[in-house]
């Protein structure tokens, strides 16, 4: 059985992409994975000011003793198997999930090494847009090098359009097939690798 970190990156509770990210916990259960959800909106991220405080050791926000962010990024760090599940916001993550990637600065300035050995992560996101061949590119290029800072590798992503509503989701029977099929192979290919 394979532990896994499933991250909500919504503010919405209840849209689109806590459907999304409910199929995605389905499909990782029917691959015997014991999943925890981590739903961010539900814990308190103070944004990055830019004040450099990490940038100096020990390489410690200075707003890690006043709120989450902190713990937050520890548990990511050392999960197993990270699922990153978000809305596209403005071809970008919301604003709360986006406080928490550059709270991972001082992950990146305290890293001894670039070339260690990385533990797994996957994205699935989620949009009302169609169209846009670069809808999901800034969001994809954020999101693997949030998990480069934290020792981890984007190593597959799964990216849905056209999902404004949840009846959008439940009339689109075809992505939990399509979500199933993506999980099956992510975790084949992570158990032929080991």
């Amino acid at each position: 059985m394979r532990d896994v970190l499933l991250i909500r990156a919504s503010p919405h509770d209840g849209g689109v992409s806590d459907g999304v990210s409910k199929l995605v916990a389905k499909a990782l259960e029917k691959q015997r994975c014991s999943v925890t959800v981590m739903a961010l909106r539900q814990h308190t991220i103070t944004p990055c000011n830019g004040c450099g405080g990490c940038a100096r050791p020990p390489h410690t926000c200075v707003f890690s003793k006043k709120d989450e962010a902190q713990g937050l990024l520890d548990q990511i760090a050392g999960a197993g198997l990270v699922v990153f599940c978000s809305p596209i916001y403005f071809y970008a993550l919301p604003a709360q999930s986006k406080a928490l990637v550059d709270r991972a600065q001082s992950f990146f300035q305290r890293q001894p090494s670039r070339e260690m050995e990385r533990l797994p992560s996957v994205c699935v996101l989620n949009a009302a847009r169609t169209a846009g061949a670069e809808l999901f590119r800034g969001t994809l290029l954020t999101l693997t090098y949030f998990f480069q800072a934290l020792g981890r590798e984007l190593i597959a992503e799964k990216t849905l359009r056209g999902l404004e509503t949840r009846d959008d989701l439940q009339k689109r029977r075809e992505i939990l097939p399509e979500i199933d099929v993506f999980f099956a192979n992510v975790l084949k290919t992570l158990h032929e690798s080991q």
